[in-house]
């Protein structure tokens, strides 16, 4: 069973912060008590007129990638195994 989900979040913070999210998920059953699983976000967004930012726009761009492993010993136990990685680039300052 592979499933795919897709979703556009908008956030206002604190300040002039807006960021853009798509996920991607990922699920395969291997057996009725093992299943692997993989999510990818890529996160964009601005930050406008940030106390100590020496530009008035910065450009705010990362990847996210987790994978995951679980086995089901019983209804109520589970092992998993799970890496994620973090990826953020150089952030570029506009005036």
């Amino acid at each position: 069973m592979i499933e795919q989900q897709t979703a556009r979040a908008e956030c206002e913070l604190s300040g002039c912060v807006a960021c853009g999210d798509a996920p991607r998920t990922v699920r395969y059953m291997l057996t009725v008590s093992s299943m692997l699983l993989g999510a990818y976000t890529y996160t964009d967004g601005r930050a406008n007129e940030l106390p100590g930012a020496s530009a008035s726009t910065l450009k705010l761009r990362w990847n996210q990638l987790a994978l995951n492993a679980v086995y089901a010993l019983s209804k109520r136990t589970e092992l998993y195994l799970r890496a994620h990685i973090n990826s953020l680039p150089a952030t570029r300052a506009r005036s």
